[in-house]
C-alpha cells in the first residue's frame, strides 16, 4: 500500500526543496554586494529611514535656531553663533543627502 496520495508531493521531497531553497537564499545572503567599498557594511533599510528621520528633525532644529538669532543685531557673540549653526546645517544636508540614497555604506569597524 502506498504512503501518500496518488498525485501529491511526498513530504520527504517537499522537505528537500524547503531545505535547498533556503541554502540558496543563505548563498545569494552571503554574496557581498558589488557596491560596496572594501572596509564598508550596507546599512540596512530601517537604520538608514532611522537615522534619516533623526537627520531632518536635527536639520528643523538648527533652522529654528537659526531664526531666532536676532536680525539686526550684529555682536560676535551673535555672528559666531550664525557661523556656528550655518556650519551644522551644511554638515546636516550632506548626511541629509547620504541617506536617502536607496544604498548606503558604512564603515565595518
Amino acid at each position: 500500500a502506498p504512503k501518500h496520495k496518488t498525485g501529491s508531493v511526498p513530504k520527504y521531497l517537499k522537505a528537500r526543496q524547503a531545505k535547498w531553497a533556503e541554502d540558496a537564499a543563505q548563498l545569494e545572503a552571503a554574496i557581498p554586494d558589488p557596491d560596496c567599498p572594501p572596509g564598508h557594511v550596507k546599512l540596512n533599510d530601517e537604520e538608514r529611514v532611522n537615522q534619516l528621520g533623526q537627520m531632518t528633525t536635527k536639520h528643523a532644529d538648527l533652522l529654528q535656531d537659526l531664526h531666532r538669532l536676532p536680525v539686526s543685531s550684529d555682536t560676535r557673540r551673535v555672528v559666531l553663533k550664525r557661523q556656528e549653526i550655518e556650519g551644522l546645517l551644511v554638515w546636516v544636508e550632506q548626511e541629509i543627502r547620504k541617506y536617502s540614497r536607496p544604498k548606503v555604506f558604512v564603515p565595518a569597524n
